[in-house]
């Protein structure tokens, strides 16, 4: 255990000015050569001196690249823009929380004129409290304001939400997240974060517990990224990470040699950059148009074109009417896979007792036809207690999920309530509730049920602090009945 825990402190221990770097683009140059954009970022000035640049080496599937030659662009000088990630679940402690808030505000009294700051909070759901802005008051009353609610997290939807502000954003740009690593609620899984990281790479710095082994995975992402983990113990060590990105600085290179692969072929690329431990590794695949064609007249460019159209003009056609033949078929396969559940606000309707049934029966005409519903049902749920009083809900197929997440065919809005919860099936005329594996179990009459039961007409149904009444359809589907209405 102890070893386990100084290794977890190692990894989350970071020098105070400690250099990451990441590929932004590779592409391949009219000449055949492959250029490679390198995006060096550190807290502090670069070295002005060229050997700084000449320390970088390039290996293209394994082997050294002598031709390699290297650019060093002008330091950027563009405005930074960081998304400032804030949870507040209950996972961390009131003075963890306040700590975090402190530091933040901090940060933002020192921010520089055009520097741009974007607030996230997260959960039981993620919300953009405040876009881009360089508005330091609007930023510090925001921060401020900040309350520790719920005891759901959606750390990784969190993260997603970051990257999506920051994909297209300057090179300036990183993603400040304090978490100790607890998540049960995101609806994508860390493996998404790495892959999309990966191919799309956006810093993310993450500052956290060393005690905390939830942040195993937040670490490796934090590399993935090109940004870094930091041990943060106590509110000092806090604070060091927000002036770390305070004095954030961004260096471009430009790596260019002559590949000696043919077009089409995939290299694997390996960059040793000065300053920073791992190499930088990219797959790269040479397209088959190098620019070796001799060029065409500008006045005959048009013409070329039309005539490149009309040659191919049988291909094309055809393919349309594939792509437009399996588009409806995916539409046809999905319209009859929808599970059309619909939802009524208007109260259940009132018991009729089966005397007065009876009598009301003998009234109509005996050749008179019974007219089956255009939305003919099974059976239907009465919301009995719960955020939605006497809602009720159709059950229009033979698998019905009930739970709080938003893909079950009945939602129920009620926290208490597991994600997927229970199921109710129809085999043959009969309707068994199933539990599934939820937190607070379901019960069924007041019981806890701990096999499948099947359902009865004015059974009670609960789900958290939620009551549901089980009704059934007092109708049987007649093929023939409907074919004749």
């Amino acid at each position: 255990m102890r070893r386990i825990t100084l290794a977890l402190c190692l990894l989350l221990t970071v020098q105070a000015f400690a250099q990451t770097s990441r590929l932004d683009s590779v592409r391949t140059l009219e000449s055949g050569q492959i250029e490679i954009r390198l995006i060096s970022e550190k807290a502090g000035d670069f070295d002005s001196e060229p050997a700084g640049a000449a320390a970088f080496k390039l290996r293209e599937n394994g082997i050294a690249q002598e031709s390699l030659s290297i650019e060093k662009l002008p330091a950027l000088n563009e405005t930074s823009r960081t998304v400032i990630l804030a949870d507040l679940s209950r996972s961390l402690g009131r003075r963890q929380f306040a700590n975090f808030k402190k530091a933040a505000l901090a940060f933002v009294d020192k921010l520089k004129p055009g520097d741009l700051v974007a607030l996230i909070t997260f959960h039981r759901k993620v919300y953009r409290e405040v876009n881009f802005t360089a508005d330091k008051e609007l930023l510090k009353r925001k921060i401020s304001g900040l309350r520790q609610s719920g005891n759901r997290t959606m750390l990784y939807d969190a993260v997603l939400e970051a990257h999506r502000m920051l994909a297209d954003a300057p090179p300036r740009k990183a993603i400040m997240l304090y978490t100790d690593g607890k998540e049960n609620a995101s609806r994508i899984t860390i493996a998404d974060l790495i892959d999309l990281y990966s191919s799309h790479p956006v810093p993310l710095f993450v500052a956290g517990r060393h005690k905390s082994f939830a942040l195993k995975r937040m670490i490796r992402l934090a590399r993935v990224s090109g940004g870094d983990a930091f041990r943060a113990d106590q509110p000092r060590d806090i604070a060091k990470v927000f002036r770390y990105l305070s004095r954030l600085r961004s260096q471009e290179y430009l790596l260019r040699y002559k590949t000696r692969q043919k077009p089409g072929s995939t290299v694997d690329l390996e960059v040793e950059v000065p300053g920073v431990e791992k190499n930088l590794i990219r797959s790269y695949t040479i397209p088959n148009a190098m620019a070796t064609a001799k060029p065409v007249q500008p006045n005959a460019e048009p013409v070329a074109l039309l005539m490149t159209l009309r040659k191919h003009m049988p291909e094309i056609l055809l393919s349309l009417i594939v792509l437009l033949l399996i588009a409806v078929i995916i539409m046809l396969f999905f319209r009859k896979q929808e599970i059309n559940v619909k939802v009524e606000n208007a109260p259940p309707q009132v018991f009729i007792p089966g005397d007065e049934l009876i009598g009301h029966g003998q009234k109509k005409n005996e050749n008179q036809k019974a007219k089956l519903p255009l939305d003919y049902h099974h059976g239907w749920l009465v919301e009995k207690e719960g955020p939605h009083t006497g809602r009720k809900y159709r059950i229009n197929w033979h698998v019905v999920t009930l739970g709080f997440s938003d893909d079950n065919s009945i939602v129920i809005d009620d926290n208490t309530v597991s994600a997927r919860h229970a199921k109710i099936e129809r085999q043959g005329k009969k309707f068994v509730l199933f539990d599934l594996m939820s937190e607070s179990g379901t019960l069924l009459n007041g019981k806890k049920l701990l096999r499948p039961k099947e359902l009865n007409d004015f059974d009670e149904i609960g789900l958290g602090r939620t009551r549901l009444i089980f009704r059934k359809s007092s109708g049987s589907y007649d093929k023939k009945t409907a074919e004749e209405v």
